[in-house]
């Protein structure tokens, strides 16, 4: 079978698998999903029963304490008027009324009177002894809580139940009943909401098959199970089983619909019951199988998807596998598997890829190899024929060596008695080149010396210069003050003139005022006379002022000729540092050009001495080189033998080199050249 074939085969196998697996499933989960909702149903109905009869309980136990408090009051406290009773009850209302209980109420045996624990004032005529509460507690006995029917009250717009329960004094005698108006809407909302899986309804019954409360209001405190002529026969049978307080499961069909009830007992008369269309189990059950079949449709989908295109692919690259095998038979090594993709005929086609490869590879190798092995017998037949006739003129060539050699040893000889003789003459020239440089160093530090003390002479005249520049420059300020002073001389003589002429004015303007202008005329002419000595010193010191300009005009004269004096001497001497400094520098090159002549005396002198050493040492290689050449020549007549055998040698490398290549021609291989070179 082919692998397309068995792939097939395997795809009809899983379809067949996943039909199978997807009829079983449903058989199974329909079975298991029944099995689930009985139990769950059951559970739900025993547990919700419970959960009642606890709301129940809970007025129950309310009026219990009442008539406990009412037996009390008549027994112990004997307290029994209206007010005392009519507070008792509103006492106990007030605790009771959060168990749900509306009012609570207390009727006498007595009388009938009525004592209420909500306010309500009973009518004049009203008397509590002929309510059918008060004669069911009374008939059912000491310690018995009685139930009336439920009913439904406009006011509150909910369903209402009355429970009473009667009380004994110390006489064993009854003194009057306990009652209490119960609101049910609490346990029949929980009872109506109650659900099985989200499905379904529930309802309570009361012992003669009354419908206290049903998900549908027209049912409810008027439908009877028990003696309603539309029930039919089968729902009928199955109430008869929740009356008489049976706690199970049954189906039935009631208007053509297919239902399960479960039921349990609550208590106190009551029963509970809920139902659940079987077509919800079937809708779940179909919903989970579609989904099943679905995905199966979809898993099919997919394999058979994966499994066409998993055939074409390995039936495409089987096919080319096929082809280029056959290709490869034919001796062709250019051709290639397709090896695109990632399964594992991609992995093997790139294998085989890389085999094909590595053998074209190996066989151009293998001809290139050929090729150039041909052609290197080839030329080693040549370089074999060539060395040959080049050894025996090897050997010729020898020989002529020997006899150049042998007239070399002579002239070697007498060329180191040569260099004996310019060994010792280089050494004499060396000592002389010494002895000139220490000369030379000598002159060259005196030199050096003076141009220190010229050096220290050119600063000394600098120093001098700039002296004499200040002085010239101290010159030049004493002459402009001296001038300075001068010009206020010149201003105190033109004051004490004018101070004269004013003492003149004031001693003629003194006379003409006579007697009282005489004090004025002996104050003018002390001043007249204080300005005329003013005027006269004023003289004198222009005097003097004019002789210190003359001197300080000549001093100023004398310091112009020192400093151009200084000047000249200081460029004299500079100008003849300059020169030392020159001379200092040739006589330094001259002192370095004597040392390196000493030096390369000393140079000279070592090399002719190593000369003449070397000159013995190439007689004596020399010598070596005679008995060399002599082995040289036997070794050369043992390479002519050896190239004409290694020229034997390649002719028959060079064919076998030709049969390689014939046997490679049979493949064909791809770009040689490039292979090769690799």
């Amino acid at each position: 079978m082919t692998i397309r074939g068995k792939l097939l085969l395997v795809a009809t196998a899983v379809l067949v698998a996943i039909l199978g697996l997807t009829s079983f499933t449903y058989f199974k989960s329909n079975a298991a999903l029944n099995k689930f909702l009985t139990q769950a149903g059951t559970e739900i109905s025993a547990h919700g029963a419970q959960n009642i009869k606890s709301l129940l309980d809970k007025s129950i136990a309310s009026l219990n304490a009442a008539t406990g408090a009412v037996q009390n009051a008549y027994c112990i406290q004997s307290d029994t008027s209206h007010e005392a009773m009519t507070q008792l009850m509103t006492q106990l209302f007030e605790k009771a009324r959060q168990d749900g209980v509306l009012t609570l109420f207390f009727g006498y045996e007595s009388d009938g009177r009525f004592a209420d624990g909500s306010s309500w004032e009973a009518p004049v005529d009203f008397d509590s002894r002929g309510r059918p509460w008060y004669k069911a507690a009374l008939s059912a006995g000491r310690g018995s809580v009685i139930f009336t029917e439920p009913y439904h009250t406009p006011a509150t717009n909910s369903t209402v139940i009355t429970i009473a329960s009667a009380v004994y004094g110390s006489d064993g005698k009854a003194v009057g009943v306990v009652g209490a108006d119960v609101d049910l809407s609490v346990i029949t909302n929980y009872a109506i909401n109650l659900r099985i899986f989200g499905s379904g309804a529930a309802a309570i019954l009361m012992e003669n098959g009354l419908a206290v409360c049903h998900p549908n209001e027209i049912y409810s405190l008027k439908a009877n199970y028990l003696t309603d002529s539309d029930v039919n026969t089968n729902l009928r049978s199955i109430m008869r089983r929740v009356t008489a307080g049976e706690t199970g499961t049954a189906d039935y069909v009631n208007e053509g619909e297919e239902r399960r009830t479960f039921f349990a007992p609550i208590g106190h008369g009551f029963f509970l019951y809920l139902f659940i269309p079987l077509s919800f189990v079937d809708s779940v059950v179909s919903s989970f199988t579609t989904i099943m079949l679905i995905v199966s449709v979809i898993a099919l989908l997919l394999i058979g998807a994966l499994l066409f295109a998993v055939i074409r692919g390995v039936t495409h690259s089987i096919s080319n596998m096929r082809a280029v095998t056959d290709t490869l038979s034919s001796g062709d090594l250019t051709v290639h598997f397709n090896d695109n993709g990632s399964d594992e005929l991609a992995v093997m086609s790139h294998s085989l890829n890389a085999m094909v490869t590595s053998i074209g590879e190996v066989m151009t190798k293998i001809h290139y190899e050929s090729e150039t092995t041909s052609h290197q017998a080839e030329t080693l037949a040549a370089l074999s024929e060539e060395t040959l006739a080049s050894m025996e003129e090897v050997a010729a060539s020898m020989e002529r060596v020997n006899g150049l050699v042998g007239s070399a040893s002579s002239a070697l000889t007498r060329t180191d008695a040569s260099v004996e003789e310019i060994a010792r003459g280089a050494e004499a020239n060396a000592q002389a080149s010494t002895r000139g440089a220490e000369e030379a160093e000598a002159v060259h530090k005196s030199i050096n010396d003076s141009v220190d003390i010229v050096g220290q002479a050119v600063e000394a005249l600098a120093g001098l210069q700039k002296d004499a520049v200040h002085n010239k420059a101290l010159v030049e300020e004493l002459n402009g003050a001296v001038e300075s002073i001068s010009g206020f001389v010149n201003v105190i003589t033109s004051i004490a003139d004018q101070t004269n002429l004013l003492a003149l004015n004031a001693a003629i303007e003194a006379a003409r005022a006579g007697e009282a202008g005489r004090g004025f005329a002996v104050v003018a002419e002390e001043v007249r006379k204080l300005a005329e000595e003013s005027a006269c010193a004023a003289s004198e010191v222009h005097k003097l002022i004019d002789e210190l300009q003359k001197h300080s005009g000549r001093s100023l004269a004398a310091t112009e000729g020192i400093v151009s004096s200084l000047a000249f001497v200081a460029n004299a001497a500079a100008t003849q540092g300059a020169e030392l400094n020159h001379s200092l520098v040739d006589l330094e090159s001259l002192s370095n050009a004597i040392q390196d002549i000493a030096a390369v005396a000393r140079e000279q002198a070592a090399s002719s001495h190593h000369a003449a050493s070397e000159m013995r040492g190439v007689a004596e290689a020399n010598a070596e080189i005679v008995a060399s050449s002599d082995a040289v020549h036997t070794s050369t007549q043992e390479t002519t033998r050896a190239a004409e055998s290694i020229a034997t040698e390649a002719q028959k490398m060079a064919e076998t080199a030709e049969a390689l290549q014939k046997l490679v021609r049979t493949f064909k291989l791809g770009d040689t050249k490039a292979l090769a070179n690799q």
